[in-house]
């Protein structure tokens, strides 16, 4: 499955497979740290020490994340993707279990909210030993490495048609730079601004 999730979106969009896993790490990385850094955020800090003897890349992942506008609202239904804060959205993206969860049954027990597809890690919060996507009520293999467990992530939103979490909109509007998918015009005011800064880095 996840060597189709490539195989898929190559189809889709040739020539724009490997963006991400080319420009994300290091450098882009470390762009985007340094600017989380410069917020004087004090949850921004908080996660950026929790991680400080962690993986690096997954640390400027939350933290672009963390700093991209979010949209905070409940359906009247009571269902949908929908986040209270932004550390409650970040778990639209990732949500981390100990070593020997029963990955299966999250997947099949998951909150309705959680129903487009997410990040599964196993292991230390700060680096986690293995990676798995939830797509509704199934998972797939997402790898060793965050880049790569992302890069299928956000492959599969295409490849199965979904739309990204609304509570994540911006983030997913930003990175999707990267995969040349969207342009400045895509990304609010704010997210603009954040964006503009990372890349002066």
């Amino acid at each position: 499955m996840p060597d189709l999730i490539n195989l898929g979106y190559g189809m889709l969009y040739p020539k724009t497979g490997d963006e991400f896993i080319t420009n994300w790490s290091p450098n882009f990385a470390q762009k985007v740290l340094t600017v989380a850094r410069a917020q004087n955020s004090e949850q921004l800090n908080d996660l950026i020490s929790a991680h400080k003897d962690g993986d690096d890349d997954l640390c400027a992942l939350l933290a672009l994340a963390f700093l991209m506008p979010f949209h905070s609202f409940r359906k009247k239904s009571g269902k949908g993707a929908f986040a209270l804060n932004k550390s409650d959205a970040l778990s639209f993206l990732i949500q981390n279990f100990p070593v020997g969860t029963d990955i299966t049954a999250i997947a099949e027990t998951k909150q309705c909210r959680y129903s487009q597809p997410h990040l599964i890690s196993v292991g230390p919060a700060h680096n986690p030993q293995q990676y798995f996507i939830g797509l509704d009520a199934i998972t797939i293999p997402g790898g060793n490495s965050i880049v790569q467990a992302f890069d299928r992530l956000y492959k599969s939103f295409y490849v199965f048609n979904v739309h990204f979490p609304p509570a994540l909109a911006n983030n997913y509007a930003a990175i999707s730079m990267i995969y040349k998918r969207t342009t400045f015009s895509d990304l609010g005011a704010t997210a603009t601004q954040i964006w503009s800064q990372i890349l002066k880095q």
